[in-house]
């Protein structure tokens, strides 16, 4: 580093290396190396275990030679951040994790700060950032950093404590620009997993009163303490179950200590249900703190509320009683003016019409009961009253997401003489519009909050033949306002004038440009084509909204996003772009009995089309479903004994054990009726079924009345089971990773929390189906379960021992277009909690690198590539390598392929009954074990086959398939006498008889 040091000054940047984040270490040194200030060394501090990391440094190793390892395998993270500060050899230090993204720009940016203000310690952060700052957003000259004697804590407190400690005591610049891009990612954590708090309590608060001293009589001091009650105090004491009686003390006092210590005009700010935790602490109710934790675990933000002398109070009927007026208060940061511009268009010569949706969260509107006002401020601060009257539409309640305020009447239509603004206007010469609004004596005033580029309101064309036009545009304290820009020429060639939804049917026309062309609506599962007609200028297609991509009929394309492509011959396929006429009408909502078609224009300017499930108005969103939930709860539904509710999964298919199970009470009870739950008019109902769309009333009442209930997935947690109903649970999978109570601990859910997964889970159980008895003892002790169990195989199985397999086999294999003699690899990664992103999201695991297997394993060989049915879809364009995810039924892929590549799937106790062989990738198995999700019992004891690290060790197994049946055919065989002895075609008709018994006028 000695020329470095010649230059200017050194920097090192440190990336904390561990288990859990190694599998992004590759795209952050990326981030670092793509720097227009080159960092002299990076160190990767490697504090994982080395079969995890191994890997990832090696490759890492690749991309600069100015990276190297230091390794603290097993140290705290506070040891890792210490020892690698100080082998690093820098001048300047910057700290980040492998799951950080350095933005562009952002060392430069930092280290030009520090060189040109020498006497300053660090940069990235100022006094008034206390607590939201961390490590990553600071750059810090070593010499601080070493003179400063920073004692870094463990604990969840720890690196903004360290941040703090480094600001506090040093000269400070506040950073030029944002540091890290986007979330920290690679916790570790499943999704869903709950912070443990509790064992900080004590040196959290501890670290906290240090801060809050050298803050005494800092005019910051009050944002710090906005900091502490609204967010971090609240967090610590949301995990009080935990807490030993000292720890409790700890947070009752620093509970009374931040009250004491807050203004009312402070409090007011803080969040409803932060305070509610805070007083309730401070009062030493802990009991009653628990029970409004775990009540409101998963709705925080969403609560009714009532106006009393014009101030909003929230609606908590746990706490009601016990907590005063004043903490229930909703302040102005929980109830300020939201207004999104929805569109905008010339209605008449030179006057512009301005859609706009406003609304106050938790405050409803009703038609003729509020009133508003609309003003144009421009540059020089002078206001000019627009002229507005107002609308209804239950898109509002969408945008908003409240679930118990009605803001469907809250559509603006403002008028602006715009034309003769523009006329005299600069290139970014800009106004802002100006909202008030009272209702129930509630009063606020507000600018744009947002605002719908995809559609009218971002691609408004100049008035009369002008050159400017309006844009909205972000500023940056996070307000809108329109810009005049110049407008670009439209061009001329093909665009799209209309879009009509007729049926299973779009229209579609437009202007024409030369020669032929095909439009396809291309979506993630879909394509639909069809040729254009043509006839002088104009255009017109008739696309049915239908695919057969499986050849299993023609369905209608399932509910997604989808984009208009045109193609001509010897041109490149090209977006189709929306002609100005259509986009002034966006975005726009059209509807038939097969879906709801939402309608904008793309910010690339191309024809951006959403199909939906065809819902009515009042069944479409948070407000309308809530509703509906309430409704459902009522008591005036009455019981219809002969009526089934079959659900598999979220409706996208029916199949698994409840479709087995249709077959079997078409077969035994013709009296029954069988009603599917149905995610879009895309789902196949089998024969003798009838499907009734996900979440919309004739769902809910179907739910409510069916006397008889068969799920392959835990309810809702607002399902009730009623007097007369009966549930039974198949679960879609064989029991083998941990699951129940075992999970949830592995989540860190409290006691409380637990309570309230199993009544939503085994409190509503009638018949559980098991695969065998010695699996039984799993649900008994994971759900608490003392009801009937039917411990005789998975109805969803015995298609695969069934006469009827080697045909399913070989039709399957056709449809896919398996030749006869390629062997057919089936790839199935498991859901991984851990790389989940929401409770239906997830990557799929990229340790099998089909694209070199398929390379390898050459033309004799197709990899079917079936991720789970949370997974994000990839794309796959090797001829020899196709994408199944979506394919309807999984016992076709199943019994269609030769051999199988898993890893923790529970797919294995299913395959294994076709007898073809299985391989196993399993390089995180020490850690799915012990940190992921874990199993019920060993999986080396029940993986009957080959376990492999790497891509090269499955396609060494897959080379040679005979010889891989060979060596594992006695494994499998000892397999299935253990796991799959009840599995002999017959396990729905015993479900059946055990559930509906054997019905009227039957023999059995």
């Amino acid at each position: 580093l000695a020329g470095a040091r010649r230059r200017g000054s050194a920097l090192s940047v440190l990336v904390l290396v561990t288990d859990d984040n190694a599998a992004f270490l590759e795209e952050c040194l990326h981030s670092v190396v793509a720097q227009s200030r080159r960092a002299e060394e990076i160190v990767l501090v490697a504090r994982g275990h080395p079969r995890e990391t191994t890997r990832a440094l090696d490759r890492a190793a690749a991309i600069s030679g100015r990276v190297r390892r230091l390794d603290v395998a097993g140290s705290s993270w506070a040891v890792a951040v210490t020892e690698g500060a100080r082998r690093a050899a820098g001048d300047l230090l910057l700290v980040c994790d492998a799951g950080d993204r350095i933005a562009p720009g952002s060392l430069e940016a930092m280290s030009r700060a520090l060189e040109r203000e020498p006497s300053t310690d660090l940069v990235g952060g100022t006094r008034s950032e206390l607590g939201r700052l961390r490590l990553r957003d600071l750059m810090v000259r070593r010499s601080w950093w070493e003179g400063s004697r920073l004692e870094i804590a463990d604990g969840p407190h720890g690196d903004w404590s360290a941040a703090a400690h480094l600001v506090l005591g040093g000269r400070a610049l506040p950073r030029p620009e944002q540091v890290a891009a986007g979330p920290r990612r690679g916790s570790g954590e499943a999704f869903g997993t709950m912070p443990v708090r509790a064992p900080w309590a004590v040196p959290w608060w501890a670290a906290v009163r240090v801060v809050l001293d050298a803050l005494s009589a800092d005019p910051v001091r009050d944002r710090f303490l906005h900091w502490l009650l609204d967010e971090e105090l609240a967090g610590y004491l949301d995990d009080t179950e935990r807490c030993t009686p000292a720890q409790w003390r700890e947070l009752v006092d620093a509970s009374n200590a931040l009250l004491s210590l807050s203004s009312p005009g402070l409090l007011s700010e803080i969040r409803v249900e932060a305070k509610v935790r805070v007083w309730l602490a401070a009062h030493d109710l802990r009991d009653e703190l628990e029970a409004f934790c775990a009540e409101r675990w998963l709705d925080d933000g969403q609560f009714p509320a009532r106006t009393q002398d014009g101030t909003l109070y929230a609606d908590l009927p746990v706490v009601a009683d016990l907590v005063p007026s004043s903490m229930l208060a909703i302040g102005l940061p929980e109830s300020a003016l939201h207004v999104v511009l929805r569109g905008m268009r010339w209605v008449e010569p030179g006057v512009l019409e301005l859609e706009l949706f406003a609304f106050v969260p938790h405050v409803s509107l009703e038609v003729g009961a509020w009133t508003h006002q609309v003003r144009l401020v421009d540059a020089d601060g002078r206001r000019t009253s627009l002229s507005s009257t107002t609308a209804t539409s239950a898109e509002v309640n969408v945008a908003s997401g409240d679930r118990f305020a009605d803001h469907a009447p809250g559509v603006l239509l403002a008028r602006w003489d715009a034309a003769g603004h523009l006329a005299a206007a600069a290139p970014g010469d800009r106004w802002e519009l100006e909202i008030d609004l009272e209702v129930g004596g509630v009063t606020r005033r507000g600018v744009l909050t947002d605002a719908d580029l995809r559609g009218s309101a971002g691609s408004l064309t100049p008035p009369g033949g002008g050159v400017l036009t309006l844009r909205p545009r972000r500023s940056s304290d996070g307000s809108w306002a329109l810009v005049a820009v110049e407008a670009a020429t439209e061009e001329t060639g093909w665009r799209v004038t209309e879009v009509v939804l007729d049926g299973d049917v779009v229209l579609v026309s437009g202007r024409a440009g030369t020669g032929t062309a095909w439009l396809d609506l291309r979506g993630s599962h879909a394509t639909s084509s069809v040729e254009v007609l043509v006839a002088g200028s104009r255009f017109e297609s008739r696309l049915r909204l239908v695919h057969d991509r499986w050849q299993l009929g023609e369905r209608p394309l399932p509910t997604g996003s989808y984009r208009f492509h045109l193609s001509r011959p010897g041109q490149p396929v090209r977006r189709a772009p929306m002609a100005d006429e259509l986009a002034s009408a966006t975005p726009c909502w059209q509807r038939s009995p097969t879906y709801r078609l939402r309608l904008q224009r793309g910010l690339d300017g191309a024809v951006l089309v959403t199909l939906a499930a065809p819902l009515d108005d009042d069944e479409v969103g948070p407000l309308a479903q809530q509703r509906l939930q309430r409704w459902y709860a009522t008591d005036e539904h009455r019981i219809d004994p002969g009526s089934v509710f079959l659900q598999s999964y979220t409706g996208q298919s029916a199949t698994d054990s409840p479709l087995a199970i249709h077959h079997e009470l078409r077969r035994r009870r013709p009296d029954l009726r069988l009603i599917w739950s149905v995610a879009d008019r895309s789902t196949v109902v089998p024969q003798g079924g009838e499907g009734v769309l996900l979440r919309s009333r004739e769902w809910y009442a179907a739910l409510a009345t069916s006397g008889h209930i068969v799920t392959n997935i835990d309810m809702d947690r607002w399902f009730r089971k009623r007097p007369g109903q009966r549930l039974l649970q198949s679960f879609h999978g064989y029991p083998a990773k941990t699951m129940g109570i075992t999970a949830w601990r592995g989540k860190n859910f409290t006691d409380l929390r637990i309570e309230r997964q199993l009544r939503r889970t085994s409190g509503t159980w009638d018949l559980l189906l098991t695969p065998t008895p010695a699996m039984d003892e799993h649900y008994r002790r994971e759900y608490r379960y003392e009801g009937d169990i039917l411990a005789a195989g998975y109805p969803r199985d015995d298609v695969l021992v069934g006469p009827d397999a080697p045909r399913i086999r070989e039709e399957t294999r056709r449809r896919l277009g398996i030749r006869d003699g390629q062997q057919a690899v089936l790839y199935a990664p498991t859901w991984r909690d851990d790389l989940a992103t929401n409770f239906r999201a997830a990557a799929m695991s990229t340790d099998f690198d089909v694209e070199q297997a398929a390379a390898e394993l050459g033309d004799g060989y197709v990899i079917l590539l079936r991720g789970h049915r949370f997974h994000r879809q990839r794309d796959a364009a090797d001829a020899h390598i196709l994408d199944v995810t979506d394919y309807p039924e999984g016992n076709d892929l199943v019994l269609a392929a030769d051999v199988a590549v898993l890893d923790y799937s529970s797919l294995r106790f299913h395959f294994a009954l076709t007898g073809r062989p299985m391989v196993f990738l399993v390089p995180d198995l020490d850690r799915y074990t012990g940190g992921v999700r874990g199993f019920l019992f060993d999986f080396e004891g029940s993986a009957p086959g080959p376990l492999v690290d790497t891509t090269d060790g499955v396609v060494a197994q897959l080379r040679d398939l005979d010889a891989l049946r060979e060596r594992h055919r006695d494994d499998l065989v000892r397999f299935n006498e253990q796991f799959n002895g009840h599995q002999d075609g017959d396990a729905a008709g015993r479900a059946v008889r055990e559930f509906f018994g054997p019905g009227p006028g039957s023999t059995g």
